[in-house]
């Protein structure tokens, strides 16, 4: 079982640039998921720093996720900005993936960065240039 995560730049003004970070493959259930969580949380890093995300989608549709808690580390780097704040970011996922990771919207990490669960990766677009002011 395996994890790939793709980086896709939505929005490219500097001060509203949205990054789409895409995760790809079978996530692995329960405690075992730990690696696939700790990898994905380096491919967001990645797009923060490099990218120079002001916001994330988090793009689950191509993954089959069923449980495991460590997922929602993935928005620890979104958390982590020395005193700049919290970048915001949504969550698409379609299917099994969205029904599993529903539960996690809320007293986990997704809900301290204030994500939110939508289905696809236009609404999320919408949604985070919205919480970012853009024209």
């Amino acid at each position: 079982m395996s994890v790939f995560a793709t980086t896709e730049v939505v929005r490219t003004e500097a001060a509203t640039r949205i990054v789409r970070v895409a995760f790809y493959g079978d996530y692995p259930d329960g405690a075992a998921g730990d690696v696939a969580a700790e990898r994905m949380s380096v491919a967001v890093v990645s797009a923060v720093r490099y990218e120079g995300a002001r916001a994330v989608i988090f793009d689950l549709s191509g993954l089959r996720y069923r449980r495991g808690d460590a997922i929602a580390s993935i928005v620890l780097p979104l958390l982590d900005r020395s005193g700049e704040g919290c970048l915001p970011a949504c969550v698409v996922a379609k299917g099994e993936t969205a029904t599993a990771i529903g539960p996690l919207m809320a007293g986990t990490p997704f809900e301290v960065a204030g994500a939110r669960l939508l289905d696809d990766v236009a609404s999320a677009a919408a949604d985070l240039e919205t919480r970012l002011g853009a024209e």
